[in-house]
Formats: C-alpha cells, structure tokens, sequence
C-alpha cells in the first residue's frame, strides 16, 4: 500500500532476550509521531520489525512495496549501526527517498551522525511530533520533483547543504502534552505484544521529562528536564480504550519518574478507579524512591498498580554522589520499606561499574540488596552513554571507551575497565548480586507462597524464572 511516509522499528529483541526481560513493547514514539501526521491527512504506515521479527532486507522490502517519499528510523545507541545498514538497503531500493533519524542517539549526536552515516538525510534532536509533518512536506516535493529537499529551519531538524556541511540545531520539544493525539495502536501489530506468560501488553507514557541530573542518564537530552503532563483522565481512558479494543491487560508506564507529582498520581489513580480499569488492567510504573510513601502506595495499589520499579543503583553513598542521583540510601529503605507494608511488589535497578567504584562500594550495594530484599532485581553496568556527564567525564581521564557503538549496551557487559577495579572483578560480583538474590530459598518460598494464596500468576512466574535463568546463563558466558 502506498503511503507518504513510513516509520520503522528496527529489529533488536533477538540481541536482548538473552539478558533481559522478553515482554515486547509497541515502539511508542513512532505510534505518536504517525497519530500527528494522520491527523493533519497525510498517508502513514508503521513497520515495527522488532515485533515481527523480520530482516533487515525484510523490512527493506516492506518499505520498498510502500513507496514512500520519507522513511523515518528512530535509533539508540547500540541500534545506530543496525539502522544505517537498514537505510542502506533502503536506499539501494528507492534510490529517491529520504531517509531521516531520530530517536536518543540522533538526539544526543545530530551532526555527527549525519556526518558519520551519509545515507541519512535528515537528523532530529529531540521529540519529533512538532517536526515530522514538515519533514513530510519536503521530502514528498523532493521526489516529486527529483529535487534536492528543503528542510525546514525549525529547532531540533539537521540536515546537510549541497557542500555537505551540517545545519540546523537546537532540540524539538511538544510544549503541551495536553493537546497531543493518542498514539496510532491500530496500525500497530497489537496481538504481537505480550508478557512473558502471553497478556496482551503495552506501554504508555503519561509524562515526558526528567528533573533529575543522574550522570549517566541521558534522557533529559532527548526529552529535557522540564516535566510535561497529560491529564490524568485522558490517560485513564486511553488504558481503557486499549483493554476493550486491543484486549490489553498489562500496561507498562515508560514514565522517568511517574510519583514526582503527589496530586496529579492521586487524579490518575482516581481515574482509574472511576473508569474501572483498576480491575482490568494490572501496570507497573518507574520512579525515585524519594517519592514514595506508604498512603501513595496504597492508592496505586488500589488503582491496578502491581510492580513498582525503583532507582536503587548503589549501596554506596559516596557513589551515589558521584552519579549526582539525588537520593540516599536511609531513602531507599524507606521505600522499600513502605512497599512491604502494602504489599506491594518491587523491582530495584542496580548499577555497578560506576565511576571511581570499589570493592567496598560493591560490597556495600551487595549488602543492600540482600537488606533491601526487592521481589525482581535488575544489575546493569555504567554505561557512557552520548550526552551524558559520565561519557565526558571517563574521556577526561582517558580512559578507553566502546569502539563501536555496538559496545554501548548497560546490560550486556562492562563497557569501560577502570584501573581501581578490573573488569572481570566487576562482571563476578553482577553475577553474584544476581544468583544470590534469585536463588536464596526465601525468595522462592515468598513466589510459592503468593501463588498459593491466588496473588500471583504461575505462567508469569514460570515464564519470569525462564528469564532468570537465561540472564545468569548469559552472564555466566560472558565470565568465561
């Protein structure tokens, strides 16, 4: 079907279902970026190959069949490079269309991904919903008059002029969320995204912008500091509308930090009571555990909440400063302190590897895990992401980076060998962290347990232990 701009998601599930969690997730920046362009009429399709699992060439042949004037490829770090060859192959079919990036790599390097990967046309730093009409515009005139595109000269759009030198700059922001259309789901394959245990699944984003200044975080590049809302009730119907027509059960907030606004959460809450959805539809949301309490837990409880996903990183106070996180660790057993309470369960991130980290500082974070007793827990490894103050900082000291951007995956591996801790060291005790906590009889006992009192699910369990198992598989490789 022919259309006037595709947008593609390219395959990276086979790379990650080793080591992280295998729920797929519907690529929500796209679906927003392809409701703005429906709604002022210009003919959009969506290929999420990740979810269909297809080829590169595969996805190449797709685009090819639509005939598109603008292909729109959105990229993180380590995708960057998968997203290129799959412009190329692009390209080597519709030797006339535009081919424009954007996602947090593009955000964080605009003119150096042009520079560096020629078959781009165009670069987006930032959101690209106040943008991605015009670019539609151009790139339609450029191929219908076999023409060289004129971008428009608008904040976040990059682009190179007849010499090859990149112009533009500046970042594209949505100043009102309130205003924004609901994400395009129908022309989404919404019966491909599903839990481990096969709930129709899919994330939603109520909330864009991080006030915090984490080090090694580089989401207020691509979406700022300044925290955007939605109303509360918009988002309490949008979850309805995907449990009665797509027959989600399970929704995933991508939110940063979804408690920072006490009163806004209590609406939303209220909400989903009113609507009902609180007994549809189980979620799960991410925040600080600085803006957590018991009543708060409560009415997220009440509301369908059933996972809450908490920063945790390190049990070291001095590096927690040195990741400039803004919380402590007295914090952090509060909150977990107060999920208990509830009954509510958790997960906690943990990071290692962090900047200028000892063994004393892993084993301090050893301890708080075990302390902290989380219901799932996540170890990742500093990683010096583009635009971040870790990135800039590691390369003052001269340490060795990533060669390639293929390098730059948190769960994967240690990305950078610091002198005061070797790697293989680091490596051992993420292992370790892991295997302790998942296979303790206690915790297998408290799973058991809430299955036999009918509070849990025994297709998740069996599908989440799968997962476990297939994470400390990978990193028992990794060790050698």
């Amino acid at each position: 079907m022919a259309c006037t701009v595709m947008l593609v998601q390219p395959a990276y599930q086979r790379r990650v279902r080793a080591i992280a969690q295998t729920t797929v997730g519907p690529p929500l920046g796209l679906a927003w970026l392809a409701a703005v362009l429906r709604s002022q009429g210009v003919a959009i399709a969506v290929v999420d190959a990740n979810a269909l699992d297809l080829t590169l060439d595969q996805v190449a042949d797709r685009v090819a069949a639509g005939q598109p004037a603008l292909v729109g490829l959105t990229a993180v770090t380590p995708t960057i490079e998968a997203c290129a060859r799959l412009a190329g192959l692009v390209r080597a079919r519709l030797p006339r269309v535009r081919i424009a990036i954007g996602g947090v790599h593009a955000s964080a390097l605009p003119v150096e991904t042009l520079r560096n990967y020629p078959v781009f046309d165009v670069a987006v730093a930032g959101e690209g919903e106040p943008v991605i009409a015009a670019l539609a515009q151009g790139a339609a005139r450029a191929v219908a008059q076999d023409a060289v595109p004129t971008w428009p000269n608008l904040d976040g759009v990059y682009w190179r002029d007849p010499a090859g030198q990149v112009l533009g700059g500046g970042f594209s922001r949505v100043a009102d969320l309130r205003h924004q259309p609901r994400p395009a789901w129908d022309l989404l394959p919404m019966a491909r995204y599903h839990t481990p245990d096969g709930r129709r699944f899919a994330a939603v984003m109520a909330q864009r912008g991080c006030p915090a200044a984490c080090s090694y975080c580089a989401v207020p590049v691509f979406m700022g500091q300044q925290v955007r809302r939605r109303d509360p009730t918009e988002v309490a119907d949008e979850l309805a509308d995907l449990a009665d027509r797509f027959g989600v059960r399970q929704v995933g907030f991508l939110d940063d930090t979804f408690t920072m606004d006490r009163g806004w959460v209590l609406e939303l809450c209220a909400a989903l009571v009113t609507n009902e959805v609180a007994v549809r539809v189980r979620w799960s949301c991410l925040t600080r555990v600085n803006a957590i309490d018991v009543p708060l837990l409560r009415s997220l409880y009440g509301a369908g909440c059933r996972r809450v996903e908490l920063g945790v990183e390190s049990g070291s106070p001095a590096v927690l400063k040195r990741l400039r996180k803004g919380t402590t660790v007295d914090q952090a057993r509060a909150a977990f302190a107060a999920a208990r309470q509830v009954g509510m369960p958790t997960m906690a991130f943990v990071m290692v590897n962090a900047p200028g980290e000892t063994r004393d500082d892993l084993q301090a974070t050893e301890a708080l895990v075990r302390e902290l007793d989380p219901d799932w827990l996540q170890v990742s490894f500093a990683t010096p992401y583009p635009g971040t103050e870790l990135r800039a900082a590691w390369l003052a000291q001269g340490l060795r980076l990533p060669q390639g951007w293929d390098g730059y995956s948190f769960l994967r591996d240690v990305a950078v060998d610091q002198p005061q801790l070797p790697a293989w060291e680091v490596r051992r005790a993420a292992w370790r962290m892991q295997l302790r906590h998942y296979a303790r009889p206690a915790w297998l006992a408290r799973q058991i347990g809430a299955l036999l009192r009918g509070e849990g699910d025994a297709r998740a369990f069996a599908a989440a232990a799968t997962v476990g198992v297939r994470h400390l598989w990978a990193t028992a490789r990794a060790l050698g």
